[in-house]
């Protein structure tokens, strides 16, 4: 085994975790070829094979070996990972303490008893708690800069794992929101200015700003406005001409907590928005899972 490194383990397992070799060498930013290499070399050192051979060609589906030695590498990653993570709260000026970011969309809208739960899973350890917007939150995570991260959205890096907590829907809010399109929440139908909420998962952004280019001008021909903090959100919903597009637990907990009158409703079609508890790759092994999912998020 002394031949198998950590590079070796996580070409293996981004195989069988892909189900495709082209996709696992994209993931770890390798070759193909240089893939099939470090497969091959993993093959003789342990003198079998691991993958189902069609003739001689390797197919992805694991031999029973393969089944086997593919949870072992996965337990020697986890603990791996975890050791990592010590290594990183040694000296060095560095605190104990663990740290969990929240996306600004979100930060408000937090149930205490999510967090109060999420905070005695850690056996009286401080967690600090800082709100951070969504793509700098991401590059902390990569950088395994920090211990956990509320985020909305897939982030596509094999350095995190992500925990699915829950589904939100992005909305249409404003003074009154029904009367901002031929068709209550369908942007391909609206009749008055909408700006976007910033800091929401780009793959949902984009799915607005298509929607938003097919309805009538001027949305078509000129770019969407961006909205940045809460502070502009709240004065753009005192106005009965434009609209905002947001996450339903931020216009919520706006509602909630302000005078400012306003509508939402969802925007049809829906989009949808998962909101997950980002880890560092191997970290989420250590949490009672059930618990996050079981006590509401919002």
């Amino acid at each position: 085994m002394t031949n198998i490194s950590i590079k070796k383990i996580r070409v293996f397992l981004a195989a069988v975790e892909e189900k495709s070799f082209t996709r696992a060498a994209l993931r770890e930013n390798i070759s193909q070829p240089a893939a099939s290499i470090i497969i091959n070399q993993i093959e003789e050192e342990l003198n079998t094979e691991l993958f189902m051979r069609q003739g001689n060609t390797r197919k992805s589906q694991l031999t029973p070996i393969g089944v086997e030695v593919a949870e072992t590498f996965s337990q020697i990653m986890i603990s791996y990972n975890s050791e990592i993570e010590k290594a990183y709260n040694i000296p060095l000026g560095k605190t104990k303490a663990k740290e969990l970011l929240i996306q600004s969309a979100y930060a408000d809208a937090i149930s205490p008893d999510w967090l109060a739960a999420f905070f005695a899973m850690h056996n009286g350890d401080h967690i600090n708690v800082r709100v951070l917007d969504r793509a700098g939150i991401i590059e902390l995570l990569k950088e395994r800069k920090t211990n956990y991260a509320i985020v909305d959205g897939a982030i596509e890096d094999s350095r995190v794992e992500q925990i699915t907590l829950l589904q939100t829907n992005l909305q249409l809010a404003a003074y009154d929101a029904k009367a901002l399109s031929t068709e209550p929440g369908h942007l391909e139908g609206l009749n008055a200015d909408v700006v976007l909420y910033h800091d929401i998962d780009p793959t949902g952004l984009q799915r607005v700003k298509a929607a938003l280019r097919k309805s009538p001008a001027p949305f078509s021909s000129t770019d969407v406005k961006i909205l940045q903090g809460q502070a502009a959100l709240i004065s753009v919903l005192t106005s009965s001409e434009r609209g905002v597009v947001l996450p339903a637990p931020l216009a919520q907990k706006i509602a909630a907590t302000n005078e400012t009158r306003f509508d939402s409703i969802d925007i049809q079609p829906t989009i949808g928005l998962d909101v997950t508890l980002a880890l560092p790759w191997g970290a989420g092994s250590r949490l009672d899972q059930s618990i996050l999912r079981d006590i509401s998020l919002f």
